[in-house]
């Protein structure tokens, strides 16, 4: 694996206002909070339950009750703490937005590629894009989230940093026009898969392109 160059540069309109958009959300999820009569309701019902259930046979009632006295005492235990997590994360995703809006710059990898494969998807793996940047250096991306059947793959695109990527959902930024990558079968890509050194996201390597395409072509399941 070899480092990709990257660099700073200012953000554009539409980053803006993907930001901007994502800021307001993340600030009403953060005002948002549960109503304390569901905790108070689920405590009715648990101090209700377990009455019930200790007053009763052994029977398909029995089991009824007081499987829902444990879900309304599991509810007061385990709902705040997720609660915190969920306000906790926001607060963490607000300072990271607040921080691109503030500095108006994102880090990104820069690609002008000189050809694309693509692996197709076999079941809900995504597909895998193998992209030569350079002769004999390859980087490859995968799809999993499906956010590049837009307008990917093509030779000129940005990478978001991953922080960035994640957030917006929005991973590349594509410059050129849409090209037909080399295309790969999906039973060959699954085959590949079952082979060890799988590579990653944003993986990096030398090698040369048609090998890698070949390899994965000629994979045979393991």
């Amino acid at each position: 694996m070899h480092e990709l160059p990257s660099i700073t540069r200012p953000l554009n309109y539409l980053e803006k206002r993907w930001l901007e958009t994502l800021l307001k959300g993340q600030k009403n999820a953060l005002k948002s909070k549960f109503k304390i009569g569901s905790f108070i309701t689920a405590a009715i019902i648990g101090t209700l339950c377990t009455w019930l259930a200790s007053r009763m046979p052994d029977s398909f009632w029995l089991f009824l009750v007081g499987t829902l006295a444990i879900l309304s005492w599991s509810f007061i235990l385990f709902v705040p703490y997720e609660l915190y997590k969920i306000h906790k994360n926001n607060r963490r995703n607000i300072s990271s937005i607040e921080g691109w809006i503030n500095n108006g710059n994102v880090i990104v990898y820069p690609i002008n590629a000189l050809r694309i494969a693509k692996a197709n998807e076999y079941d809900d793996e995504g597909d895998l894009f193998i992209v030569e940047y350079d002769p004999d250096k390859l980087i490859y991306l995968w799809d999993h989230d499906y956010n590049l059947r837009k307008r990917f793959p093509c030779l000129s695109f940005e990478i978001y940093e991953a922080d960035f990527a994640k957030l917006t959902g929005r991973p590349i930024n594509p410059l050129s026009e849409k090209i037909k990558p080399v295309e790969i079968n999906k039973m060959a890509k699954w085959a590949y898969m079952t082979h060890p050194g799988l590579p990653g996201h944003m993986d990096t390597e030398l090698g040369r392109f048609e090998e890698v395409v070949d390899k994965i072509i000629n994979a045979t399941i393991k």
